[in-house]
């Protein structure tokens, strides 16, 4: 599987999927037998970062993985002195809560496409 057939959904465009190190300062992807199972990245704004493309395949949740990779991305953050570091994530995800345990809180809501916006607090 490719990132664009992981990450192809009507709400997501993927054209920073194009040229990854281009579009994202840092960009995890862990592999099982040639076949992806994760991804984050993190992407420079200005001063502040953008975690990005936070995928799980669904049979290896819940095993870790996905803590471990936000863990390693907010590390990341840290050691290079961002002002901000902020996501974004769908409610029809269900994702809110995950980002929750790691310190992110809404700061926006985007009724039209249920779009959260979220800030990490440290």
């Amino acid at each position: 599987n490719s990132l664009k057939e992981i990450f192809n959904t009507p709400a997501s465009g993927l054209k920073d999927l194009d040229n990854v190190k281009a579009n994202f300062e840092k960009f995890w992807v862990l592999e099982n037998k040639s076949e992806i199972i994760a991804t984050i990245g993190v992407k420079r704004e200005g001063h502040d970062a953008r975690i990005s493309r936070m995928y799980v395949k669904k049979s290896e949740r819940g095993k870790g993985i996905g803590k471990q990779l936000m863990e390693k991305a907010l590390t990341y953050c840290d050691n290079h002195k961002f002002n901000r570091i902020i996501l974004t994530t769908f409610k029809r995800m269900n994702s809110a809560g995950f980002y929750e345990k790691f310190g992110f809180e809404e700061f926006d809501f985007e009724k039209d496409t249920g779009r959260i916006w979220m800030e990490h607090k440290k």
